[in-house]
C-alpha cells in the first residue's frame, strides 16, 4: 500500500468532518494552502448549499443532493423545474379560487 492511498482518505475524511483547509493542506502537504487541495475536496451542491445556509443561519426546506437521489446537475435542474411548474400550477389554482 503507497503513503498516498492512505492521505487521499484521510483527506476526504478530514473534508467530511469540517476542518478548515489551511489544517488540511498543512497536514497534507506541510504548507498552509496547495492547489493540489482541488483534487482531493470535491464539494457536491449538497455541502456548498449547507455551508451557506450555515453562515447565514438558514434552515433551508431542501438541499438537493443530499439523499443521492440527485447525482448529476441534470437531476438537480429536473427536480427543480418539477416543483416550480407543480408550485405555478397550484398558484394559478389558488387564484382561480378567489
Amino acid at each position: 500500500m503507497k503513503p498516498s492511498a492512505i492521505r487521499t482518505s484521510a483527506l476526504t475524511h478530514d473534508v467530511d468532518n469540517g476542518m478548515p483547509v489551511s489544517y488540511i493542506c498543512l497536514r497534507g502537504w506541510g504548507e498552509s494552502y496547495n492547489d493540489l487541495i482541488n483534487l482531493y475536496t470535491k464539494p457536491d451542491s449538497a455541502r456548498i448549499q449547507k455551508d451557506q445556509h450555515d453562515k447565514t443561519g438558514l434552515k433551508p426546506a431542501l438541499i438537493l443532493g443530499t439523499s443521492g437521489k440527485f447525482t448529476t446537475r441534470d437531476d438537480r435542474l429536473a427536480e427543480t423545474e418539477r416543483r416550480l411548474a407543480l408550485l405555478e400550477l397550484h398558484l394559478r389554482e389558488k387564484a382561480g379560487e378567489d
